[in-house]
């Protein structure tokens, strides 16, 4: 599994605690990539599917709702 992982980090040019992460707590990875705010791409974890963050979860998108929401309420 080692080779692997080295493997996988040179050719990706990413730190092997990375990959090993990646490799060995596919969900972990999954959860910090979602939370992140600027990633809005899927991810796609073998036998388990896609993962997607939802619409409207990310601050532009919750900034954006209040602002409607006030200029409909103002009467713009």
């Amino acid at each position: 599994m080692n080779k692997v992982i080295k493997d996988l980090s040179l050719r990706y040019c990413k730190d092997v605690r990375v990959i090993k992460t990646i490799c060995e707590h596919p969900l972990l990875f999954t959860k910090h990539k979602i939370e992140d705010s600027t990633n809005i791409r899927a991810i796609m974890i073998r036998y388990l599917g896609k993962f997607v963050p939802k619409h409207g979860k990310t601050l532009e998108d919750k900034q954006r709702n209040v602002k409607r929401f006030l200029d409909r309420k103002n009467g713009n």
